[in-house]
C-alpha cells in the first residue's frame, strides 16, 4: 500500500498529516449488536439516575396500593360471607331454602279451596321475591366490602402521609429527603383519591337504599 504524500500549505515547512480513518466499534462493525454486558451496564446507568429511581419508587408505591386494595376487597368478602352463612336469602343459604321449599309446599297443599294455578302462581311469586332477595343481599356486601376497603386503604396511606409530612416540617423542604417527598407526594394523592371513592359512589347510601328497591 503506498503511502499518502504530505500536503504543504503555501511555504510552510511542516506537512500537514494525512486524514485519519475512524476506529471501528468495540461490537465489530457498527451494524453489529452490543455485547449483553454492554446492554446489562447500560440498563444499569439508567436504573442509577434519579428520575427513573423516583418513577419506580411512585410505580411500587401505585401497585402496592392496588395490590392491598384487592386483598382487603377478597378479605371483606370472605368476612361477609361467613358473617352472613345460614342466613335467609344469602349465597349460603341453599339448607334454609331448601326447607323453605318443603314448608312452602305443605302451607300451600293446606289450602283446601285453592286450585293448582293459584297455588303454583303463589309460588312462582314467592320465587320471584328470593331471587330479588339474594340479589339485594349481593349488591349490599359488594358496596359494604367496597366501602371497607377504601376506608382501610385511605386511612392507612392517610398515616404514611402524615409521617412524611412531620418529617418534611422537621427538616424542612429543602432539607428534605427527596424520596421521603415521593412517597408523601404519590400517598397523599392515594388517600385523595381513595377517600373520595364512598362520596363519589355514593356507597354508604346505595347500602342504605338497596332494601328498598321495588
Amino acid at each position: 500500500m503506498s503511502e499518502k504524500p504530505a500536503i504543504y500549505l503555501g511555504s510552510s515547512p511542516d506537512p500537514v498529516p494525512p486524514l485519519a480513518t475512524a476506529a471501528p466499534l468495540e461490537g465489530g462493525s457498527s451494524g453489529d449488536p452490543l455485547p449483553p454486558w454492554r446492554w446489562a451496564g447500560s440498563l444499569r446507568s439508567i436504573l442509577q439516575q434519579p428520575t427513573m429511581k423516583h418513577g419506580l419508587l411512585s410505580a411500587s408505591l401505585l401497585l402496592l396500593a392496588i395490590a392491598a386494595g384487592n386483598y382487603l376487597n377478597f378479605q371483606g368478602e370472605r368476612l361477609a360471607q361467613r358473617w352472613t352463612n345460614g342466613l335467609r336469602y344469602t349465597d349460603g343459604a341453599g339448607q334454609v331454602a331448601a326447607n323453605d321449599q318443603a314448608n312452602l309446599r305443605l302451607y300451600l297443599d293446606g289450602f283446601a279451596n285453592s286450585t293448582p294455578a293459584e297455588r303454583d302462581r303463589i309460588q312462582t311469586q314467592l320465587g320471584q321475591i328470593e331471587r330479588r332477595a339474594k340479589v339485594y343481599a349481593r349488591i349490599s356486601i359488594f358496596y359494604y366490602t367496597r366501602l371497607f376497603s377504601a376506608i382501610a386503604l385511605a386511612s392507612s396511606t392517610g398515616i404514611i402521609a402524615a409521617v412524611c409530612l412531620f418529617y418534611i416540617s422537621k427538616v424542612g423542604w429543602k432539607d428534605a429527603n427527596n424520596y421521603i417527598v415521593n412517597i408523601f407526594v404519590v400517598t397523599s394523592g392515594i388517600t385523595v383519591l381513595v377517600g373520595a371513592f364512598p362520596v363519589v359512589f355514593q356507597q354508604e347510601n346505595n347500602v342504605q337504599k338497596t332494601p328498598s328497591f321495588s
